[in-house]
């Protein structure tokens, strides 16, 4: 049984070895799209969370199991950037 089956079938320790796996390749292209080590962190760390949330619903399309963890942060980026520029609009009220 892979890691990714491992994880969904609630074994922690498989969780925690596709995060040490995943983790830098994740965290490397948040800091890219935000510039910033505290956002980057807290990113990165969101996009495990989910993840681990919804790991169960994770099916295999042909892609690295990566390619999902880093959707996962591509939209969570988007949302951060988007909640960003509101909260600069609302500022200027």
């Amino acid at each position: 049984m892979d890691l990714v089956e491992r994880a969904q079938a609630g074994e922690r320790e498989a969780f925690a070895a596709l995060y040490d796996h995943y983790g830098d390749t994740v965290y490397r292209k948040v800091y890219y799209r935000v510039g910033g080590k505290a956002t980057a962190e807290d990113l990165t760390s969101e996009t495990f969370l989910c993840a681990l949330r919804r790991i169960g619903t994770f099916t295999w399309q042909g892609r690295d199991f990566g390619a999902w963890l880093v959707t996962i942060a591509r939209n969570l980026v988007s949302d951060h950037f988007t909640s960003s520029r509101f909260r600069l609009c609302r500022c200027g009220v």
